[in-house]
């Protein structure tokens, strides 16, 4: 899921072309493919990752209990993740983006959460590593906007 776009522009064209590996790959609708999906990676690309000295990403599917097939037996995702990660002044935050297959809206605020609701959702732990007094305020906190 690291998109071919935001890849070449960051890494160039050899990072480009490992984008195009199948554990890449997982199937997305494609209205939310090119409407907010796209959106959101582009921004990532071209804003965050081109202004601030260093983000990390981090994004993945999301699968609920009722498994929906590919003829291939591919399990679809149900939803949708990006987490973006910034440092300033010392502080780290975060902005949290969770989209369901059915979503068409580019209004990107409309999809922001906390990383806690994304952990629930996914059954991840995303930064089990920091100390648990900057980890729970990171992961609890919504913003209200975009950056």
């Amino acid at each position: 899921m690291a998109p071919n776009f935001g890849i070449s522009i960051c890494y160039g064209k050899d990072g480009q072309l490992e984008s195009f590996f199948m554990s890449n790959i997982v199937p997305q609708n494609p209205d939310l493919n090119r409407g907010p999906w796209r959106a959101l990676e582009q921004i990532v690309a071209r804003e965050y990752a081109q202004t601030f000295e260093e983000v990390w990403v981090i994004t993945g599917p999301i699968f609920d209990d009722d498994a929906k097939r590919l003829q291939s037996g591919v399990e679809i995702p149900d939803a949708f993740f990006k987490v973006v990660v910034d440092e300033i002044d010392g502080k780290l935050r975060a902005l949290a983006f969770l989209m369901k297959q059915s979503d068409r809206s580019e209004e990107l605020g409309r999809y922001l959460t906390n990383v806690d609701e994304i952990e629930k959702e996914s059954g991840f732990e995303f930064f089990s590593e920091l100390d648990d007094t900057i980890e729970d305020v990171l992961e609890a906190e919504k913003t209200e906007s975009l950056w």
